[in-house]
């Protein structure tokens, strides 16, 4: 059962540290990719601008209008060409071009695809709803921001930059097309990766909790937990330290609260089972003299005697009462009574044997279960023995004369019952007092 709880506990624990630890991951990738979906555009603006600006450098512009009014792709016009090619394969660019803007649409000059899926020298492409947005500003000759359309090539990202000739004149616009799904494809390779590293971390972060959950609540809650057990299981209140009092966490935390308040119970419920067994002795037994009381021997003495109900044997009950114990109580007062009393079931107890059973029932009247009695000569020397003692107590500065009287009931077991053991004792007593008292009587 222990193992199950801390375990199970240990269980959720980890399982809300994991989903936290992977939620919070979720939030960091999101937002990365909020960030980088957002700088990857940048990132490409630049790159393109730099590649716009090299390849710019390769172009003859006063040479555009040229081209535009012959169609002439010379020799400078393809080593052009082959040049911007290269530029755009070392820089991930799908196409570099030039375009000259018209109203209607633009005029390519250049275009470094070489598949003939595209433009040539001369080819007329009406623009698109996404560059009419800015038509003002082509043919105003000015720099705008990147355009993102699709004009049956795919879905490309283009940077645009407007270039003069050497008489100032606006003569095209050189551009560079990159594709999305290539900036898509590096944006999910990056979520991907920081996806994985996440978990990675997030297994990390858990397996590091584990070990300290472990360290610093299982095994306490498990120490705690067995020693509260060990306490259950304990038969009776022992001097030496228990399970819960050997306890030692030192966490400064409420752990260490919660040690400190079993151990603080565990106080309490020892001090409330002593009182509880001090209360259930005195209870038992009769307060003056320490004998069973009368309540106490009779449930004894019948536990005792269904016991031995099967066995062969034989059991007595004695009853012996003080003579004329009144008139010591009016002649010397309670107080010494209570001394003969006493001084009376100590040497009564002290003639029988420790499993024998010796109560006062009440008054000056005691009682005796006699057990496995080898014999009636034995029980008679036994009765005699103790009458005689009674007889020789003296009490200091008081000349007080005890006798007794007393009444024996000697049974088999298969017939001994308190009821039937009870009544002829007491009827044996009641004929040794009617016979002139200071003697005994036994019945079998």
């Amino acid at each position: 059962m222990e193992k199950k709880i801390t375990y199970s506990l240990g269980l959720k624990l980890t399982i809300v540290v994991m989903l936290m630890s992977l939620t919070i991951g979720f939030f960091v990738v999101f937002a990365a990719f909020q960030i980088y979906n957002y700088h990857i555009f940048d990132r490409y603006t630049t790159q393109g601008e730099y590649l716009v600006q090299a390849a710019s450098e390769v172009i003859e512009w006063d040479d555009i209008l040229y081209y535009l009014e012959t169609l002439d792709q010379d020799e400078r016009y393809l080593a052009t060409i082959a040049e911007l090619r290269l530029l755009a394969e070392s820089a991930d660019a799908e196409y570099l071009f030039v375009q000259y803007p018209t109203e209607s649409g633009s005029i390519y000059v250049y275009d470094t695809d070489n598949t003939n899926r595209r433009y040539s020298l001369g080819d007329f492409v009406a623009w698109s709803p996404e560059m009419r947005e800015h038509l003002d500003e082509l043919m105003a000759g000015e720099k705008f921001d990147p355009v993102v359309a699709d004009e049956g090539f795919g879905e490309l990202f283009s940077i645009y930059q407007p270039f003069t000739d050497s008489a100032g004149e606006v003569v095209g616009y050189l551009g560079a097309d990159y594709s999305i799904d290539l900036m898509e494809a590096q944006k999910w390779e990056f979520i991907s990766r920081l996806s994985v590293a996440m978990i990675a971390v997030s297994v990390v972060i858990t397996l590091l909790f584990l070990i300290i959950l472990t360290r610093l609540v299982i095994k306490p809650i498990k120490e705690i937990t067995s020693a509260a057990n060990d306490y259950l299981v304990e038969d009776e209140i022992q001097d030496e330290k228990s399970s819960i009092a050997k306890l030692s966490i030192k966490s400064k935390d409420e752990l260490q609260l919660l040690t400190q308040s079993l151990q603080l119970m565990e106080r309490k419920i020892k001090e409330y089972l002593l009182s509880l067994n001090d209360a259930n002795r005195r209870a038992s037994v009769d307060a003056m003299t320490g004998l069973m009381n009368r309540t106490t021997f009779k449930r004894e003495v019948s536990s005792y005697l269904e016991q031995v109900r099967r066995k062969n044997g034989y059991q007595a009950y004695l009853m012996i009462d003080l003579d004329n114990f009144k008139d010591v109580n009016d002649t010397w007062g309670h107080i010494v009574g209570d001394e003969v009393l006493i001084a009376c079931a100590h040497e009564i107890r002290s003639h029988f044997r420790s499993s024998d059973l010796v109560a006062r029932l009440g008054g000056d009247e005691f009682a005796i279960l006699y057990k496995d009695v080898p014999s009636k000569d034995e029980l008679e020397k036994r009765i005699t023995e103790v009458c005689n003692a009674l007889r020789k107590l003296s009490f200091s500065h008081h000349e007080i004369a005890i006798t007794v009287s007393g009444g024996a009931m000697i049974s088999e077991n298969k017939i001994a019952y308190y009821r039937h053991l009870y009544e002829h004792a007491d009827k044996a007593l009641y004929e040794a007092k009617e016979a002139g008292r200071d003697r005994y009587v036994i019945k079998h």
